[in-house]
């Protein structure tokens, strides 16, 4: 009787141990939506900001300037600085082109880049390497951008390791087909995409 009780809590155990493993406590894990908190992307003080002038004749020299203390820049023909901290360059770029046009330019294009922001590809990809930050992009768009997997890419498990260290992974194929699968990138992420066996 005793050793039939003992039995079924080293079995129970054992149960809960092995659902553990399964279910895991979300570090390595597979992507599911919504699970993440996304890392805030605005600008922040002592950031590296390049802005390029287009779309007139002689347009100005790029110009380049980091975050002040303040959190904002001073591009040039503009009487005050611009608040810059906690925009997005894409935001930055639209607030900058309201502040030149039709005030200062009748027509002009402007584009804001950030050299600091990049992600990493690594592994089973055409072109690995690191990849400028220029907004919204998830994992199956960042791989297309360094041209696609090899014939010897392991789709299924292909890991997302985070900037602050945490880290998931995802199907290829399933993020493909569902873009709830396809998890979002952002600056400093590492994509690795690992090589099949067989």
């Amino acid at each position: 009787m005793l050793n039939g009780k003992l039995w079924g809590v080293a079995f129970a155990s054992v149960i809960i141990l092995l659902t553990g493993c399964f279910t895991g406590s979300g570090k390595g894990g597979d992507y599911n939506v919504g699970e993440e908190v996304a890392p805030p992307l605005g600008l922040s003080v002592g950031e590296k900001v390049t802005i390029r002038f287009a779309g007139i004749p002689t347009p100005p020299p790029p110009h380049e300037e980091r975050v002040r203390d303040d959190g904002t820049i001073h591009p040039p023909y503009l009487n005050k600085p611009v608040t810059a901290e906690g925009l997005t360059p894409p935001q930055l770029q639209g607030k900058l082109q309201e502040a030149y046009v039709p005030r200062i330019f009748s027509t002009l294009s402007i584009t804001v880049i950030t050299e600091d922001r990049l992600f990493t590809i690594n592994g089973e990809v055409i072109r690995s390497g690191r990849y400028p930050y220029v907004g919204e992009t998830t994992a199956v768009e960042a791989i297309s951008q360094a041209g696609g997997l090899t014939d010897f890419a392991k789709k299924r498990k292909i890991s997302v390791i985070r900037g602050n260290g945490s880290q998931i992974s995802f199907d290829y194929e399933k993020a493909r087909r569902d873009s709830q699968f396809d998890p979002p990138i952002y600056p400093k992420d590492i994509i690795d995409v690992p090589r099949r066996l067989y």
